[in-house]
């Protein structure tokens, strides 16, 4: 199908101050009613993403990524804790450092259960020769990681027991929970029961060894995506409408699209300058553009989480036990702060849009290409004269 661009905008557009109410600085909402966009009949209107820039104003571990369940038994007596959520603390950590925020975590739910403590600070460890240990390179090495990326983490009690009982120790990363199986470099779980990472407590009574599966990821999404409300020819897999889900199913596949752009995710920035023009589009449904909506989101359509202070919240359900964990925002060491990043804070971002008019020039697919016969010329009124009635003798060649 030939087209031709017949019209260009270029669409300038900046989140961080001089938008309507119904707007934050990571969802703006845009009326172009004063000056409106339209195409006629065989043309349609085109988005091509030209430049997106915006500072990096989220963390890597966040609510996103940052739940996992514990459950711990005593041998004899103690307390048993079940799937309890905890959260890793929402920064920007090196590999070693989740290693450890893990390992602290774990011990304190192993406290409460045991009674058994471990100590945490350099000078404890140097006294006894207990606490917690990356058993690839100590945590205080030069160059923090582990020669693999894979997680080796020992919790040391020295010279007491640990008091666990056989296979209790469980850590569980479900998808409901977000993503924290990526971080940890362990298995996704689906539902409660099953390991998502390998827990010894037997070879050595007086520690606690904790093994992941796969490489360990210092963050969870490579790219930030810019979505629209404008219905387009698009395509995209269901993940990235998933949110925190996995279904995999006959369900599973595609469906239409409103990602407008794909952000590589940088250290400080999140910058796009396109280099084609068209690495992004999309081809609008309707003929007239008055109104657009652009947010940001990951790879499964959920909100960028601020970079603010957070709590958990276990979400436990005093009639069933049961714990639909949450990330919210911590109001009790720091007032009021709720997620004003997107509307007092740094929150913003700054885009420039391409908006062609494009003229389809192929007639439909059902309309005739080549052109009608000419009519015959009336014998009557021709000046040829039949010269030869025989047929001749190889009027059959050919059958």
């Amino acid at each position: 199908m030939a087209t031709t661009i017949v019209n260009s905008y270029n669409f300038f557009l900046d989140s961080e101050r001089d938008i309507n109410s119904a707007s934050t600085g990571d969802n703006v909402h845009i009326s172009l009613n004063e000056t409106p966009i339209t195409c006629a009949t065989n043309q349609f209107l085109r988005l091509s993403l030209q430049s997106f820039s915006m500072y990096r104003s989220s963390t890597n571990v966040n609510p996103n990524n940052c739940i996992v369940r514990v459950s711990c038994q005593k041998t004899t007596g103690g307390t048993t804790i079940s799937n309890l959520p905890i959260a890793l603390d929402c920064t920007n950590f090196v590999r070693t450092d989740i290693a450890k925020d893990l390992a602290l975590k774990i011990a304190e739910v192993i406290a409460t259960s045991t009674g058994r403590t471990v100590p945490t600070s350099q000078i404890e460890v140097t006294q006894n020769g207990a606490g917690i240990f990356n058993m690839n390179r100590d945590f205080s090495a030069p160059i923090p990681g582990t020669p693999d990326n894979i997680l080796r983490v020992r919790i040391d009690y020295g010279t007491s027991d640990h008091l666990i009982k056989d296979n209790t120790l469980i850590v569980q990363c479900l998808v409901s929970d977000g993503d924290s199986f990526e971080l940890l470099g362990g298995n996704r779980l689906y539902s409660l029961g099953g390991q998502s990472l390998y827990i010894d407590t037997t070879t050595n009574s007086k520690r606690v060894d904790i093994y992941g599966f796969y490489p360990m990821q210092e963050s969870t999404q490579q790219n930030t995506y810019l979505y629209c409300n404008l219905n387009s020819t698009n395509l995209q897999t269901k993940s990235y409408s998933a949110g925190s889900s996995d279904l995999r199913d006959a369900a599973s596949g595609t469906e239409s699209s409103r990602i407008l752009g794909k952000i590589i995710n940088n250290t400080d920035f999140n910058v796009f300058t396109t280099e084609t023009n068209m690495e992004y589009f999309l081809n609008l449904s309707a003929k007239t553009l008055n109104f657009i909506e652009l947010r940001i989101a990951d790879s499964h359509n959920r909100p960028i989480p601020p970079a603010v202070h957070y709590k958990l919240d276990t979400g436990l359900d005093s009639f069933t036990g049961v714990y639909s964990p949450k990330m919210v925002f911590d109001d009790d060491n720091f007032p009021s702060i709720a997620n004003k990043q997107n509307t007092l804070g740094n929150r913003s971002f700054e885009a420039c849009i391409k908006i062609d008019v494009v003229q389809v020039m192929s007639p439909p697919n059902n309309t005739l290409n080549t052109p009608p016969p000419q009519n015959p010329i009336n014998p009557r009124i021709t000046s040829n004269v039949l010269s030869q009635v025989k047929q001749p003798s190889d009027y059959l060649s050919g059958y």
